[in-house]
């Protein structure tokens, strides 16, 4: 049996993908009497506030009728926020032309701590432009990235 955050994700999907977005992440806290069930959507133009009532509109009927949550719950549906970590392959390759700082999976890797502009992330890994040159790094070794301001 699926967990309830896997549930809950695979039902608020669709209608966020045909609503013109990007399912991020849900973050589903607490139990027992109350819950907050978290939802990150996102698009290439951004999210404003009238598009997270919208989408929280839609995914609220459909836990209510669903009645995937047992208990009573606060839906928070928001964007991710510009400084969020940058970990998949859409994260990245919707900040092309971007420049980020990346950390490794390894501390020692000579990758770790580098800052560069994003080209591009497909299956071979990230590609990046750094000040001297154009470098491919794995996604496997990718732990993270966050923008630079």
């Amino acid at each position: 049996m699926l967990k309830l955050k896997e549930q809950v994700e695979q039902g608020v999907k669709p209608l966020i993908k045909e609503s013109g977005y990007e399912l991020v992440e849900v973050e589903i806290r607490g139990g027992g009497p109350s819950s907050i069930v978290k939802i990150f959507i996102d698009k290439e133009k951004g999210v404003s506030v009238e598009d997270c009532a919208a989408i929280s509109k839609k995914i609220s009927d459909y836990l209510d009728t669903e009645d995937l949550i047992q208990s009573r719950y606060t839906l928070e549906v928001s964007s991710p926020g510009l400084d969020r970590p940058l970990t998949k392959e859409n994260d990245f390759n919707r900040k092309k032309g971007e420049v980020i700082k990346l950390f490794t999976r390894d501390p020692q890797d000579k990758h770790n701590g580098l800052q560069g502009e994003i080209i591009e992330y497909k299956e071979s890994g990230l590609y990046l432009k750094t000040d001297s040159e154009t470098i491919s790094i794995p996604g496997e070794t990718i732990l993270k990235a966050q923008l630079v301001f």
